[in-house]
């Protein structure tokens, strides 16, 4: 996979990639600010897009136009043992298609109010996940989930499921195939994001 572990104020990018097979897609541990936008990530015995920063991290970190799918976990902000209201990350999810991975999504640390909008979650084993000691809620909108396992409080206690905005939806997104994620012509996540955000 990729790994960036850079201490820079420049913006990092990672675009128009295709990572397969490895043990991980891509992992950011660094100090910096990063784009990670219009990838193909997917076959990963781990995580497809990892974010590690460091306590003192006040940068920026946007994720967008990825397919991710195959992996045991789609992606994963910060661990369980990181988090401190002093994080000043502003984390930007939006316009992905996640699917067929164990977990979709997982956010550990206190950000902010992350933005997660505008993607896809479909055919994953468990529900998107936030550690329960984040407080801000993110500003969730305009998804579409479908197909995306059951509730795991019970197993995992320290976690708890995603909450719903009011304009997620819950539909089959009609992919092509099971490998090929364009949609269908009379797929329902056509046409229903966010009518004020510019599609990247």
């Amino acid at each position: 996979g990729i790994y960036l572990n850079p201490n820079t104020t420049r913006l990092i990018n990672v675009r128009d990639c295709r990572i397969i097979d490895c043990n991980y897609g891509i992992l950011v541990s660094g100090l910096c600010s990063i784009l990670i936008e219009n990838n193909d990530i997917h076959d990963h015995e781990e995580y497809g897009i990892r974010i590690a920063y460091r306590y003192e991290i006040e940068n920026q970190a946007i994720i967008k136009n990825n397919r991710i799918f195959n992996c045991e976990e789609g992606i994963r902000i910060g661990d369980e043992g990181n988090v401190r209201d002093e994080d000043g990350l502003f984390l930007d999810i939006q316009f992905h298609t996640i699917a067929y991975n164990q977990f979709p999504l997982i956010l550990n640390r206190r950000y902010p109010t992350p933005i997660i909008r505008n993607n896809i979650f479909a055919h994953n084993d468990v529900r998107v996940m936030y550690y329960r000691n984040v407080e801000n809620h993110p500003d969730q909108d305009y998804n579409l989930f479908w197909n995306s396992g059951v509730p795991f409080e019970l197993e995992l206690p320290n976690y708890y499921s995603v909450w719903y905005g009011d304009n997620d939806i819950f539909a089959d997104p009609r992919f092509t195939d099971i490998d090929d994620f364009h949609l269908l012509e009379n797929s329902p996540a056509i046409d229903r994001a966010d009518p004020e955000q510019e599609v990247g």
